[in-house]
């Protein structure tokens, strides 16, 4: 006995995906792009060239006036260690004064200590107001300069009897210093504190010296002043 087969479905023919495609190759695609935005593309070329260029005569002529400042400020402050603040101010025939150093190279790190030797010069020869803008634009880091600044600042603040603003500046300079190099501004915070009246922050300091400094040399004077202290409030 014959089994007949079922009827065989008729078979459709499938259409190529777009996936089936070939696909172009993205170096052809790159190529039709270029084309079609040639003008684009090329002046991103160029203003990306014009930068790097830009970047690297910048960055080399940075490094010339840094180097220039420094040998600038190694001139110069030979006068003023020898204490002709007045000339290491302006200069000489032959050396670029501190003014001119700290107002023409400030960005450079000669620049910046030009700043600082130019606030004590400025200090030194009783132009106060000026000393302190330029304590204040001397970039401080954590170190004795930098603590030096501060203190700078507050002996401005003090010959202008400002007492309670130079005790603060003192207590932020023994705040940059470790161990018993920050005793010494610890004391003339709290002696500017007294000066100002402030008792309660010229004992909080002293109390800091003899706790946290007892072997420092301010020490010692640390019961004279709270023993002040003691009597006043009484």
């Amino acid at each position: 006995m014959s089994t007949l087969e079922a009827p065989r479905r008729p078979t459709t023919r499938r259409e190529p995906s777009q996936d089936d495609r070939p696909s172009t190759p993205w170096t052809t695609r790159a190529l039709v792009y270029y084309e079609q935005n040639r003008s684009t593309v090329i002046g991103a070329l160029v203003a990306l060239v014009l930068f790097i260029a830009g970047a690297v005569a910048y960055s080399y002529y940075q490094e010339q006036r840094a180097q220039e400042a420094e040998d600038m400020l190694a001139q110069i402050v030979s006068v003023y260690e020898n204490g002709n603040y007045k000339q290491a101010l302006q200069g000489t025939a032959q050396t670029t004064g501190l003014l001119a150093l700290a107002d023409n190279y400030g960005g450079s790190r000669s620049g910046n200590l030009a700043r600082y030797y130019a606030a004590d010069a400025l200090y030194q020869t009783e132009q106060y107001d000026r000393a302190l803008k330029y304590y204040k634009a001397f970039e401080k880091g954590d170190n004795l300069l930098g603590a030096s600044a501060y203190a700078g600042m507050a002996a401005v603040h003090e010959n202008k009897e400002q007492f309670e603003r130079a005790g603060d500046l003192y207590k932020q300079a023994a705040g940059v210093l470790p161990g018993n190099q920050s005793a010494k501004y610890l004391m003339q915070a709290g002696r500017a504190y007294l000066d100002a009246g402030a008792g309660e922050k010229a004992r909080t300091v002293f109390e800091r010296v003899k706790q946290n400094y007892p072997d420092s040399q301010q020490a010692d004077n640390v019961a004279m002043y709270l023993a002040r202290l003691e009597a006043q409030s009484q």
